[in-house]
């Protein structure tokens, strides 16, 4: 056959036809996984300073379920500054946001047993934003306490350190 066809489908058929099934097949109805909007999403940080800070913000701006219940830190100044950081945002500027920033004098824990004291609350999950050297201890306690965590990077800074995240 001097057209190149041997009696089987064209490559653009078969690009085409391939093209016209994945669309068809596509436009079933989709299962919509997420969280149903019936409670509240809610958080704690350990450690509160600027990435701390822009961690809560941005979980804050990501979910309107979400609602920061706790903090934790080495000094009670860092966090009353997170809290009043969190508070001029001015992505957190809408009355909503705000609303959801419900850390009280009882959910703010200071010192450096205060990770601890924070995770054994009803808390959803946990931001843990303290430099890299605590992160295991810290990941550990969220494991231990069946907690999700979001953990800034670097996990760990020496191989015990590396080890103990794996």
């Amino acid at each position: 056959m001097k057209d190149g066809s041997r009696g089987t489908a064209s490559r653009r058929q078969f690009i085409v036809t391939g093209a016209a099934a994945a669309t068809a097949l596509s436009v079933g109805p989709f299962v919509r996984t997420g969280r149903a909007k019936e409670a509240p999403l809610k958080i704690g940080v350990v450690g509160t300073g600027g990435r701390g800070t822009g961690a809560c913000a941005n979980a804050l701006v990501a979910d309107p379920a979400v609602e920061l219940v706790a903090m934790a830190d080495i000094g009670q100044d860092r966090i009353d500054a997170s809290l009043a950081r969190l508070r001029g945002h001015r992505d957190l500027q809408d009355p909503s946001f705000q609303d959801r920033i419900k850390v009280t004098e009882d959910s703010t824990f200071v010192g450096f047993d205060a990770y601890q004291k924070l995770m054994a609350l009803d808390l959803d999950y946990v931001i843990l934003t303290t430099p890299p050297g605590l992160r295991p201890l810290h990941y550990a306690e969220a494991v231990k306490r069946n907690l999700h965590a979001f953990a800034e990077k670097p996990m760990a800074t020496d191989p015990a350190g590396c080890r103990a995240i794996r």
